[in-house]
């Protein structure tokens, strides 16, 4: 399981999710634009259009991955919580109590 402090999904992690599913898909378009055939003198630009081909599922994949943790931590978390009783507060021992059960004169 991961960090219990961190069990809520913010805002900036909600960003940079989205912002690198973003990525992926632009690095993909560039790639299939970049891998049009133009002319076998522009050969740089189908090694650049392969190799953005070749990396954007990967960006995606793992994008995906982390989505995924995200939510199956949240959720083990959530399922954590629900086992276990809220927290209260303890009642303060009187005296009487303290020198019955320590047998103090």
């Amino acid at each position: 399981m991961s960090d219990p402090t961190r069990h809520e999904i913010t805002w900036g992690a909600i960003l940079r999710l989205n912002f690198r599913f973003l990525m992926s898909a632009l690095i993909f378009y560039w790639g299939w634009l970049a891998w049009q055939p133009i002319s076998k003198e522009w050969w740089g630009f189908w090694l650049i259009g392969g190799l953005c081909l070749l990396y954007a599922p990967i960006l995606f994949a793992g994008t995906a991955w982390t989505a995924f943790k995200l939510f199956r931590d949240q959720h083990r978390w959530r399922k954590y919580r629900a086992l276990g009783v809220t927290p209260r507060a303890d009642r303060i021992a009187a005296d009487q109590e303290i020198a019955q059960k320590a047998r103090l004169p």
